[in-house]
This record gives structure tokens, sequence and C-alpha cells, in this order.
């Protein structure tokens, strides 16, 4: 079977981006924007192609069938890229997973997108749908180091690297 690596219930303390804080009950939250709905069909499109399942991309509520077949045909390229065919061609990893969960030493949620094992090491992806010259650029190296560092903490007999996977095919390895 093709289960996560064991992740300690503790692993140590991550501050990156993970699951935002609940509001108080009865608080209402505001909608994700144009934005940020896009970069999560992106994510989902992306989960979805690396693992094999397909599917028509134009059956996501809320979204026009033009941006559903932009975000389905730019998943497709990102995972044909052959800088990233390490990350998603399984003849060249041992094991991958999408969207693993872990908990920080504050117990927090936090989100992986993408961790793969190869034979010499881990690679923790982050999927970011905007380009790497975002003024964020600061906060996802914190956040895919964290992440690092948690897995690092797991298994700390395998040299552990992370990376950023901006949507226009730009990887930028940040640990």
């Amino acid at each position: 079977e093709n289960h996560p690596p064991p992740l300690s219930p503790n692993p140590s303390p991550a501050s990156g981006r993970g699951e935002k804080k609940l509001p108080p009950v009865g608080e209402r939250r505001s909608p994700p924007g144009e934005a940020e709905r896009y970069g999560i069909l992106l994510h989902t499109l992306l989960e979805r192609y690396s693992e094999g399942r397909d599917g028509d991309a134009s059956l996501h509520p809320g979204f026009s069938a033009e941006t559903c077949q932009h975000a389905a045909a730019q998943a497709r390229r990102l995972l044909a890229t052959p800088e990233l065919r390490r990350f998603f061609d399984p003849a060249q990893y041992r094991r991958a997973w999408n969207e693993v969960d872990i908990r920080d030493g504050d117990g927090r949620l936090r989100r992986i997108d993408r961790l793969v094992e190869q034979d010499d090491a881990f690679w923790v992806l982050d999927y970011k749908s905007g380009g790497s010259d975002s003024e964020r650029l600061d906060e996802y190296r914190q956040q895919v180091g964290d992440y690092c560092r948690a897995i690092a903490s797991i298994h700390p007999d395998r040299p552990v690297h992370g990376a950023l996977l901006f949507a226009d095919g730009t990887l930028l390895t940040v640990y």
C-alpha cells in the first residue's frame, strides 16, 4: 500500500501555511477571491492528474468552462515539464503523496501539497498559482522550510529538500 510516511503527532513547530484559524462561532468569513479560488482549482487538478485520475475539468462548480479548461491545460503542462517529471512520473520516485496533513508543535493542522520520496531524499513541494515574483515569497520560503524541518524530524536519516512550484512552471528550491 502507498500510505504516507509515519508522521509524529507533534513534529517540530511550524508557522507556515496551514488551515486558517477558525473564526469564533457565529462570525462570518469572507469568501475566497477569484485568485484564491483559481489556485484551489489548480491544486485540485494537479492532485487529480498526478494520481492518474483524469475526468472532465469543466465539472468544477462555480467556474466557467473556459477557466476550467485553462486550469486543466496548465496542470497538464506542469506535469509534463521535463524538469518536474522526477516529482510526478512514478517511474522516477519511490512513493508520493498529495495533501499530507501534519500537526505542528502547537497542534495546528498544516498541509503539504506534495511529498515525494526518492531513493536518496524526500522532497516537499508547495504549489503556487501565482508567479515567482510574488511579494509573499519570503512567507512561502518560511512555510516550505517549516514543512521540511517537520519531515526531517521524522526522518532524520534522509535529506529533505523543499521547493515552490509556480503555475508558470518555475521550480524554486528553497530548502
